[in-house]
Formats: structure tokens, sequence, C-alpha cells
């Protein structure tokens, strides 16, 4: 899991995964964005999509630093959507569902869980809540 930024240089459009996850060619990227001001889920990416550019100082966990920085290929997603926002990335999962403002429950293979996306002092917090216990998966500041 993770998240997905749009970055403006002068004319040019970049997004940016961040993920606490190695990625490879095969996997399945779900990402969140934006339509008329309300957060939506998902666009899918493959993995091949993305270029690794190395580590990501923007994700946090417990320990520190501990992130990924991937470029997505601009050809594969529609920067637009992006446009102000940081939406939710989740990989691998086999379902995406119960979608409302920046609450998901995604089904993986270790059964279901859900994401809530909320503003800390500290940045961005991503919770995740499995078997009723909700929290920190990671930090984006």
């Amino acid at each position: 899991m993770g998240f997905v930024e749009r970055e403006v240089v002068g004319a040019v459009n970049r997004v940016y995964v961040h993920t606490d996850k190695m990625i490879s060619r095969e996997d399945m990227i779900y990402y969140q964005y934006e339509n008329s001001e309300v957060a939506r889920c998902c666009g899918r990416l493959k993995g091949s999509s993305l270029k690794l550019l190395g580590e990501s100082e923007k994700i946090f966990k417990d320990d520190g630093p501990h992130g990924l920085l991937y470029k997505v290929n601009p050809e594969k997603i529609d920067s637009k959507k992006l446009e102000g926002f940081l939406g939710v990335v989740l990989i691998n999962v086999r379902k995406v569902f119960a979608v409302e403002g920046n609450y998901l429950k995604a089904l993986s293979a270790s059964g279901e869980y859900s994401l809530e996306q909320c503003l800390g002092s500290e940045g961005v917090n991503l919770y995740r809540k499995k078997m009723m216990n909700w929290k920190v998966a990671c930090i984006f500041i």
C-alpha cells in the first residue's frame, strides 16, 4: 500500500507512486483518483507501467523512512484525475469495495481489511484495520 501523487513541472505532468513494497512487472496496482472533487476508486495499472527511481523520503513507518519511489509511464495514466489530489495505492488486492470518501475496503489473499486516509499533524496518515484493530500503516509527508 502507499500513495499516488501528481507533480507538475512547467508543462510536464509526472505521476509518482510511493509504496512500502517492491512492485514487480506482473503486479496489479489499484489507485484512488479524484472525480468532481470526490475521491473515486479505482484506476488500475500493471507493474510494468512503473519505473523504480529509488527510495521515497515521503513514506514513514514506525522505524523511520521506509518506502520506494516509482514513476508512472505518462501514457498509462490520466494525470488530470490526480490534480491536487493524493490518492491511496493498493497492490495485488483481489477486490476493492465500499468506497466512501477516503475510506476503502479491500480483499486480499490474507483476508479483508479497511483503509482510511486522514490528515495528521505530521502529514497524511494511512490507517489499516484488520480484525477490529486500527493501526497506522504509513505516513506521507
